[in-house]
């Protein structure tokens, strides 16, 4: 065996407890607390807000959205930011932009389920008279071409299957990320 292989064979023989890691770092007690450095009130902020109107710095929501999706979800999540000295009115204003921004995506995620939903329930009616155009066909009207019908059923078959599998599972984690975003204390040290 080269020196490819054996490398090769030592990245793919590679593990992590991950568990073990997500409990020494974040969690105290029912809290997984996500620590947070920040150098100033923009790294929080978005620099272009205007006030009364504050949007979340894209860095900062990328930092706790990719941290957050570790951590179990039965744990509820308490932010706690430290590092700068900010007013009470800023600290105010980085809840009040965290909760709006959470509560943006979790409506988001809302609307995205209903249409989910409704391309679902139509997918369900196309299939169900795809087949029974299909049905009638098959019994009545001999030598019409199927093959566009049969495209069709297969089709809405897709959707659903789709659905069912990987989207339904995918939306409801969407939904709970943005409910415990929603639902996060936020601390300052």
């Amino acid at each position: 065996m080269d020196w490819r292989s054996e490398n090769r064979n030592t990245f793919y023989h590679c593990s992590a407890n991950l568990e073990e890691r997500i409990r020494d770092h974040f969690l105290d007690g029912d809290h997984a607390i996500l620590p947070c450095r920040i150098t100033d009130y923009y790294d929080v902020i978005h620099k272009y807000s205007v006030e009364g109107f504050e949007t979340l710095n894209p860095e900062f929501v990328s930092y706790i959205s990719d941290t957050v999706r570790f951590i179990p979800a039965e744990y509820k999540l308490k932010l706690l930011i430290s590092g700068a000295e900010l007013s009470e009115t800023q600290k105010t204003r980085i809840r009040e932009a965290l909760k709006e921004d959470a509560m943006y995506e979790l409506g988001s995620v809302e609307e995205e389920k209903k249409a989910l939903r409704k391309s679902v329930t139509l997918n369900i009616i196309g299939l169900v008279l795809m087949g029974t155009f299909l049905t009638v066909m098959n019994n009545i009207i001999i030598g019409m071409p199927r093959e566009f019908l049969y495209i069709f059923f297969w089709f809405f078959a897709e959707v659903i299957i789709s659905y069912i599998l990987t989207d339904r599972r995918m939306i409801k984690n969407k939904h709970i990320l943005a409910g415990r975003m929603v639902n996060m204390k936020v601390d300052f040290e």
